[in-house]
């Protein structure tokens, strides 16, 4: 969703003439760079549709532990670029999409990758993907 449409939906959680001035905010928030501005849309993305109730989302995600996860996943795939020794436009090209696709993925924003995506991502770096499962400790 592009910020100038999610703009009027703020009308129910800000003053309205905060919502009328805002367009040197508005140009700011998109000269952002990518991931910043993704994770920014996401919680715009949030705040429309939970409103009041958007503590929940992201507390339960919280408490499972899946926002570390997200960050661990990200660091795993900038690691395993820059240990190619590769660009985000080369890894782009390897899996045929754009480099804002790549930054995106890199990111860690909300968005949970397919996993054809991570294959392609990992194919495109020179690695392979594994997926184990640990159990707990104390289990």
């Amino acid at each position: 969703m592009l910020f100038r449409e999610i703009i009027p939906h703020l009308g129910h959680y800000a003053n309205a003439s905060d919502v009328k001035q805002y367009g040197r905010l508005l140009a700011t928030i998109e000269s952002w760079p990518p991931g910043i501005l993704a994770a920014y849309a996401r919680a715009v993305e949030l705040l429309v549709e939970f409103g009041p109730d958007l503590e929940m989302p992201y507390s339960r995600a919280m408490k499972d532990g899946l926002l570390e996860e997200e960050q661990a996943l990200a660091r795993e795939l900038l690691t395993a670029r820059k240990r190619a020794g590769l660009t985000q436009e080369q890894v782009a090209a390897a899996m045929g999409t754009t480099k804002s696709a790549v930054s995106r993925l890199e990111a860690s924003n909300g968005h949970a990758p397919s996993l054809r995506t991570l294959r392609s991502y990992a194919r495109a770096v020179g690695c392979a993907v594994e997926i184990r499962f640990v159990a707990k400790s104390g289990r």
